[in-house]
């Protein structure tokens, strides 16, 4: 854990990198943050800055070009219409912190 002297309240950790589909996207840990991730664990919705967000973005929607979109629905930009279908495979996120903890 990393500590924060401004936000004593929260717990802090190190984000080194994100993967989509087992491919590293191209962003430097300064634009992770050098203070630090705060990990919510009762929040639905993972927010990153957005830089790190757009390359997560970007590469998860040309990994699921096959898949139907949906209309984005308020923050919710990256959507899909799966009501057809019983199946669907989608690449995995992954988070990388420090001393090499994938999540």
């Amino acid at each position: 854990l990393v500590s924060n002297s401004i936000y004593t309240s929260y717990y802090f950790v190190v984000l080194n990198g994100i993967s989509v589909g087992g491919q590293r996207l191209s962003i430097t840990p300064a634009v992770l943050g050098k203070g630090g991730t705060i990990v919510d664990s009762g929040t639905i919705i993972t927010r990153l800055v957005p830089q790190a967000y757009n390359a997560l973005k970007t590469s998860f929607r040309s990994q699921t070009q096959n898949l139907p979109s949906a209309e984005p629905y308020s923050i919710l930009d990256t959507c899909y219409d799966l009501s057809s279908y019983s199946q669907v495979r989608v690449p995995i996120v992954t988070f990388h912190f420090q001393n090499n903890a994938d999540v």
